[in-house]
Protein backbone atom coordinates (compact mmCIF):
# COMPACT_ATOMS: atom_id res chain seq x y z
CA UNK A 1 0.00 0.00 0.00
CA UNK A 2 0.87 3.51 -0.29
CA UNK A 3 1.05 5.44 1.25
CA UNK A 4 1.45 3.56 3.75
CA UNK A 5 -1.36 4.11 6.26
CA UNK A 6 -0.90 5.33 9.81
CA UNK A 7 -2.46 2.16 12.02
CA UNK A 8 -2.87 3.01 15.26
CA UNK A 9 -1.93 6.52 15.56
CA UNK A 10 -1.16 7.80 19.12
CA UNK A 11 -1.99 4.44 20.67
CA UNK A 12 0.43 3.54 23.35
CA UNK A 13 0.93 -0.14 24.83
CA UNK A 14 2.52 -1.09 28.31
CA UNK A 15 4.44 -4.25 27.46
CA UNK A 16 5.30 -4.62 31.39
CA UNK A 17 1.58 -4.20 32.03
CA UNK A 18 0.21 -6.65 29.68
CA UNK A 19 2.86 -8.87 30.98
CA UNK A 20 1.80 -8.62 34.45
CA UNK A 21 -1.95 -7.86 34.25
CA UNK A 22 -2.68 -10.13 30.67
CA UNK A 23 -6.58 -8.83 29.62
CA UNK A 24 -8.98 -11.59 30.33
CA UNK A 25 -6.96 -13.84 32.67
CA UNK A 26 -8.06 -14.56 36.29
CA UNK A 27 -4.24 -15.61 37.38
CA UNK A 28 -3.77 -16.91 40.73
CA UNK A 29 -1.71 -14.61 43.20
CA UNK A 30 -0.03 -17.47 44.53
CA UNK A 31 0.86 -19.53 41.38
CA UNK A 32 3.77 -20.26 40.21
CA UNK A 33 5.21 -16.77 37.57
CA UNK A 34 8.74 -17.40 37.46
CA UNK A 35 10.59 -20.32 38.28
CA UNK A 36 14.79 -20.02 38.48
CA UNK A 37 16.55 -23.28 38.28
CA UNK A 38 20.59 -22.80 38.89
CA UNK A 39 22.89 -24.84 36.79
CA UNK A 40 25.25 -25.05 40.44
CA UNK A 41 23.21 -26.87 42.49
CA UNK A 42 20.11 -27.34 40.88
CA UNK A 43 18.08 -25.56 43.35
CA UNK A 44 14.57 -23.98 41.83
CA UNK A 45 13.41 -20.81 43.68
CA UNK A 46 9.57 -20.11 42.74
CA UNK A 47 8.18 -16.66 42.76
CA UNK A 48 4.83 -16.26 42.60
CA UNK A 49 2.64 -14.08 40.70
CA UNK A 50 2.04 -12.08 43.87
CA UNK A 51 5.82 -11.56 44.85
CA UNK A 52 6.83 -10.71 40.96
CA UNK A 53 4.42 -7.77 40.57
CA UNK A 54 5.16 -6.70 44.18
CA UNK A 55 8.36 -6.34 43.25
CA UNK A 56 8.68 -4.97 39.66
CA UNK A 57 6.41 -2.05 41.23
CA UNK A 58 9.04 -1.87 44.54
CA UNK A 59 11.52 -1.86 41.49
CA UNK A 60 10.01 0.64 39.39
CA UNK A 61 9.84 3.17 42.37
CA UNK A 62 13.31 2.78 43.21
CA UNK A 63 14.34 3.38 39.51
CA UNK A 64 12.39 6.74 39.60
CA UNK A 65 13.36 7.32 42.76
CA UNK A 66 16.83 7.39 40.95
CA UNK A 67 15.40 9.78 38.06
CA UNK A 68 14.77 7.33 35.53
CA UNK A 69 12.12 8.59 32.97
CA UNK A 70 11.04 7.47 29.24
CA UNK A 71 13.48 6.40 27.35
CA UNK A 72 16.26 6.32 29.31
CA UNK A 73 18.71 2.97 29.25
CA UNK A 74 18.11 0.68 31.96
CA UNK A 75 20.93 -1.88 31.53
CA UNK A 76 22.16 -5.27 33.05
CA UNK A 77 25.18 -7.21 32.92
CA UNK A 78 23.33 -9.99 34.47
CA UNK A 79 22.52 -13.86 34.59
CA UNK A 80 18.76 -15.44 33.77
CA UNK A 81 17.34 -15.19 37.11
CA UNK A 82 14.19 -13.49 38.63
CA UNK A 83 15.66 -10.48 39.36
CA UNK A 84 16.29 -9.79 35.69
CA UNK A 85 13.08 -10.05 34.76
CA UNK A 86 12.00 -7.94 37.54
CA UNK A 87 14.54 -5.00 36.62
CA UNK A 88 13.64 -5.37 32.70
CA UNK A 89 9.74 -5.26 34.07
CA UNK A 90 10.14 -2.41 36.35
CA UNK A 91 12.16 -0.26 32.85
CA UNK A 92 9.57 -1.60 30.68
CA UNK A 93 7.00 -0.42 33.22
CA UNK A 94 8.36 3.79 32.74
CA UNK A 95 9.22 3.68 28.86
CA UNK A 96 12.76 3.29 29.52
CA UNK A 97 15.16 0.71 27.30
CA UNK A 98 15.87 -2.44 28.79
CA UNK A 99 18.79 -4.40 27.31
CA UNK A 100 21.22 -6.83 28.90
CA UNK A 101 24.32 -9.12 28.46
CA UNK A 102 25.00 -12.56 30.05
CA UNK A 103 28.67 -11.87 33.26
CA UNK A 104 29.85 -14.67 31.01
CA UNK A 105 30.81 -12.14 28.07
CA UNK A 106 34.37 -10.51 28.26
CA UNK A 107 34.95 -7.36 29.47
CA UNK A 108 35.50 -5.83 26.10
CA UNK A 109 32.31 -7.65 24.73
CA UNK A 110 30.52 -6.61 27.15
CA UNK A 111 31.42 -2.34 26.70
CA UNK A 112 30.83 -2.78 22.94
CA UNK A 113 27.77 -3.22 23.89
CA UNK A 114 26.59 -1.03 26.34
CA UNK A 115 29.21 2.15 25.50
CA UNK A 116 27.20 2.40 22.24
CA UNK A 117 23.16 2.65 24.33
CA UNK A 118 25.10 4.75 27.39
CA UNK A 119 22.85 3.07 30.07
CA UNK A 120 21.83 5.18 33.14
CA UNK A 121 21.54 2.52 36.12
CA UNK A 122 23.07 -0.99 35.69
CA UNK A 123 22.02 -4.31 37.28
CA UNK A 124 25.35 -6.33 37.90
CA UNK A 125 25.45 -9.39 39.52
CA UNK A 126 28.52 -10.31 42.71
CA UNK A 127 29.13 -13.79 40.34
CA UNK A 128 28.28 -16.11 38.04
CA UNK A 129 27.49 -19.79 38.27
CA UNK A 130 29.18 -21.08 34.89
CA UNK A 131 30.09 -24.59 34.13
CA UNK A 132 28.88 -25.88 37.75
CA UNK A 133 31.43 -23.41 39.04
CA UNK A 134 31.21 -20.50 41.10
CA UNK A 135 33.15 -17.17 39.36
CA UNK A 136 33.32 -13.70 41.17
CA UNK A 137 32.61 -10.89 38.78
CA UNK A 138 34.15 -8.22 40.73
CA UNK A 139 37.76 -7.06 38.48
CA UNK A 140 34.94 -7.33 35.18
CA UNK A 141 32.50 -5.32 36.92
CA UNK A 142 34.72 -2.36 37.94
CA UNK A 143 36.22 -2.11 34.77
CA UNK A 144 32.92 -2.17 33.14
CA UNK A 145 31.34 0.48 35.56
CA UNK A 146 34.85 2.57 35.37
CA UNK A 147 34.40 3.14 31.51
CA UNK A 148 30.35 3.51 31.44
CA UNK A 149 30.68 6.55 34.04
CA UNK A 150 32.51 7.98 31.47
CA UNK A 151 29.07 7.86 29.52
CA UNK A 152 26.57 8.62 31.84
CA UNK A 153 26.44 5.56 34.25
CA UNK A 154 25.08 7.02 37.69
CA UNK A 155 24.28 3.85 39.41
CA UNK A 156 24.93 0.46 39.95
CA UNK A 157 22.58 -2.49 41.54
CA UNK A 158 24.22 -5.44 43.12
CA UNK A 159 22.65 -8.64 42.73
CA UNK A 160 23.31 -11.64 44.73
CA UNK A 161 23.83 -14.19 42.67
CA UNK A 162 26.54 -15.96 44.41
CA UNK A 163 26.50 -16.24 47.48
CA UNK A 164 29.94 -15.44 49.59
CA UNK A 165 31.07 -13.21 46.35
CA UNK A 166 31.74 -9.79 47.42
CA UNK A 167 30.92 -6.87 44.91
CA UNK A 168 31.87 -3.92 47.10
CA UNK A 169 29.48 -0.89 47.10
CA UNK A 170 32.53 1.17 48.19
CA UNK A 171 34.95 -0.30 45.44
CA UNK A 172 31.68 0.53 43.03
CA UNK A 173 31.74 4.02 44.55
CA UNK A 174 35.16 4.56 44.00
CA UNK A 175 34.84 4.82 40.08
CA UNK A 176 32.54 7.69 40.45
CA UNK A 177 29.02 5.94 40.39
CA UNK A 178 26.33 5.37 43.31
CA UNK A 179 25.62 1.90 44.27
CA UNK A 180 23.56 -0.10 46.13
CA UNK A 181 22.56 -3.74 46.71
CA UNK A 182 19.41 -5.37 44.78
CA UNK A 183 17.48 -5.59 48.12
CA UNK A 184 17.38 -2.32 49.33
CA UNK A 185 17.00 -0.72 45.88
CA UNK A 186 13.74 -2.34 46.11
CA UNK A 187 13.21 -0.63 49.35
CA UNK A 188 13.80 2.97 48.08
Amino acid sequence: MFPRPDFFAGARLNFAENLLFPANSDVDEEAAAVLTVTENDGRVVSTSWRELRDDVRRCSSGLVAAGVREKDVVAGFISNHVEAVVAMLAAASLGAIWTSISPDNGVSAVLDRLVQIEPKILFADNGMIYNGKEWPSTTKTLQIVGELKNHGLELVVVVENVKGQDLSLEELEATGVQADEYRRFLER
